[in-house]
Formats: structure tokens, sequence, C-alpha cells
């Protein structure tokens, strides 16, 4: 399966600007392009006096993602697509053509 993750939005405290909450979704793609979709959201915890703070203008998808690994595996997230997969695998088709 090939798979792409991304970020589909943040939320951010107004005076500082330190983002709190990401949303992610997983796209995998299977062999016969097939897509199974997994969406998902972490919490995070931060401040602007912490080491390598990241100003919010200045934060780039891949920064958010690491923030989002760090919280949920990356390993663990491509599990649950593959999880979705076997499920529908495993479903009865209610046509004979699918």
């Amino acid at each position: 399966m090939t798979n792409k993750f991304s970020i589909t939005s943040l939320q951010r405290t107004l005076d500082e600007k330190v983002v709190y909450n990401a949303g992610y979704k997983l796209e995998s793609t299977d062999d016969n392009g097939k897509v199974y979709t997994f969406d998902g959201s972490v919490s995070l915890e931060g401040s602007k006096s912490e080491p390598g703070f990241i100003e919010f203008d200045n934060l780039t998808e891949a920064d958010v993602l690491a923030w989002v690994y760090s919280q949920v595996p990356k390993s663990e997230i491509e599990e649950y697509t593959i999880q979705m997969k076997k499920q529908e695998d495993n479903k009865p088709s209610n046509l004979p053509w699918e």
C-alpha cells in the first residue's frame, strides 16, 4: 500500500498563536487503486518559551506531522488502514460483479 499523510487542520491560541490541536489524514492506496482513509487529531502542548519553538507563520506541514508522530507513531496510524483493508476484503459483496 502507498501511504500519504497530510495535516487537515490546526487549532491555535489567538493571543500567542500556539498550536494546541492538529487534525491529520492518512490516505492509503492499495495495488488495485482502492483508497482507504483514516482521519484523526492529536492534542498538543507547548509554549513560546520552549526551546525550538516555531512561530505559527513559519510552521511547515513536516513540522506538524513530526508533532503528530510524537503523539501517535506513524506505524500505528498505518496499521489502522491495514485493518480497514482487511475488514473490507473479508466483507461479502451484495453484487456478483464486485
